[in-house]
């Protein structure tokens, strides 16, 4: 059995040492050479609430991966999903799964004609985690929920998955319909993420009641936008999980806010922006969404 982990950046460093860490056989993949020599150099190394993980697992560039890959996990940003499974699927075994966990709405419909949505599985988590000095940091709480891009197809590639990530240590649920899941973890992401990108802030930073306000403004707003898509929507559960974040992530900065920090260009428009454009699509208005995208896209994108 063997599985290729796509983007070694913090969730992707986090989750290959883990799996490595549970015995899978895991590589890395990126295109970043420097990020490979690093890992090359002194190993993949993370700490989940205290515990260093370190091993040498392999990271390679994608055309370098080999081939006969049972699981391609993807952990990259949302607009370089299709390159990134279109450098690597040719090392997918012809029986082989693909799983994304990647921020934003219809992560399926980016990989349309690259993989068989029988053989595709749609994950979105909780789990947060930072990069610093090389090292992927995470408290090691939060829960990862997978299901099939068709639900109407067998469930089992999406169990195989789960049975994986159990065995690294990770809490796995399995969705019949992962939309629900997906809505909610964007409401998540678009409460924090454009909020702390504005204001170069952590989690603790928007404990406020100004911050609680915006972020709350913000949930309701997806939601609202959620019910007209026809999308089951929790909100109270939403709003629980926002709570937790501030009582037990409060040092955690979100991926948006740790991209424009890095100088590279946000996933604003697959977030908060998807959110908006989905309205419009529906006949409503999103307007604190759709000013937020507009902020981030004005002050550097």
């Amino acid at each position: 059995m063997k599985i290729a982990v796509v983007g070694a950046g913090a969730m992707g460093a986090l989750f290959a040492a883990r799996m490595a860490a549970g015995g899978l056989a895991v590589t890395l993949v990126d295109i970043d050479p420097v990020r490979i020599a690093q890992i090359a150099a002194d190993g993949l190394r993370a700490s989940v609430a205290g515990e260093a993980l370190c091993s040498h697992v392999p990271c390679v560039a994608p055309d370098a991966l080999d081939g006969g890959q049972d699981l391609i996990v993807l952990f990259t940003k949302f607009a370089a999903l299709r390159p990134a499974l279109a450098q690597a699927c040719h090392a997918l075994a012809p029986d082989g799964i693909v799983a994304v966990l990647a921020n934003g709405l219809d992560a399926a419909g980016q990989l349309d004609g690259l993989v068989p949505a029988e053989r595709l599985v749609i994950g979105v988590t909780d789990v947060a985690a930072d990069l610093r000095n090389g090292i992927a940091h995470s408290d090691g709480s939060g829960v990862v929920k997978l299901g099939m891009a068709d639900p109407a197809s067998s469930a089992r590639p999406c169990g195989r998955v789960a049975a994986w990530l159990e065995r690294a240590g990770f809490a796995v649920t399995q969705q019949a319909d992962i939309r629900t899941a997906v809505w909610e973890k964007v409401a998540f992401n678009a409460g924090f993420n454009a909020l702390a990108t504005l204001a170069d802030a952590c989690v603790r930073d928007l404990d406020n009641e100004p911050g609680r306000r915006i972020v709350g403004s913000v949930l309701d707003e997806v939601a609202a936008v959620a019910k007209i898509a026809g999308v089951p929507f929790d909100l109270g559960s939403v709003r629980a999980r926002v709570d937790a974040a501030f009582a037990l992530q409060g040092g955690h900065r979100p991926s948006m806010a740790q991209d424009r920090r890095a100088g590279r260009r946000t996933e604003i428009e697959a977030i908060n922006g998807a959110v908006a454009a989905c309205a419009q699509r529906l006949g409503m208005a999103a307007p604190i969404n759709l000013t937020l995208t507009d902020l981030v896209l004005l002050t550097g994108g």
